[in-house]
């Protein structure tokens, strides 16, 4: 007998839910959950295509910037990644992983007033330097595709 296999169930789920633990495991109470967006999810397919069109942008830019210094004698500007700082790398990391974020059930003061943990609001909280637990847990838990795996499939 053939043994069929059935790729309908083996598709990614547009989303799954991230728990957000807290960073001492002495702590056993979850902080909340995160929906996050998966890899063909809508809102993902948006913001990477906007952000191909940004960079195509900003290469545009800098080639025209670079020719005319070139006809004109000058140095070549540097490059749009050679003019990158170390808060610009962390700000844009920030933004892609924000860009998972569909939707949470906690709030978090950001500046002393208190906001709904959004995609909006998530990139200022995933940026903070003094966070680095809750950046990592999200960035490990939406790179691992087997979050967005059916249940039904067993491993």
């Amino acid at each position: 007998m053939t043994t069929i296999l059935d790729l309908d169930s083996l598709y990614y789920a547009d989303t799954a839910v991230y728990t957000v633990k807290h960073p001492n495991p002495k702590v056993k109470d979850a902080l909340g959950t995160i929906t996050v967006a998966g890899p063909g999810h809508p809102q993902l397919l948006e913001w990477e295509e906007t952000e191909r069109r940004r960079s195509i942008a900003e290469l545009q830019v800098y080639q025209i910037e670079a020719r005319e210094a070139l006809d004109a004698g000058r140095p070549v500007p540097p490059t749009p990644e050679e003019k990158r700082t170390v808060a610009d790398i962390r700000k844009a990391n920030a933004e892609r992983l924000a860009a998972h974020v569909v939707g949470a059930n906690f709030s978090v003061k950001i500046g002393g007033k208190e906001v709904a943990f959004t995609r909006e609001t998530a990139a200022e909280v995933l940026e903070n330097p003094r966070l680095p637990w809750l950046y990592e847990g999200l960035y490990r838990f939406v790179n691992s595709r087997e979050n967005f795996m059916p249940n039904s499939v067993d491993a």
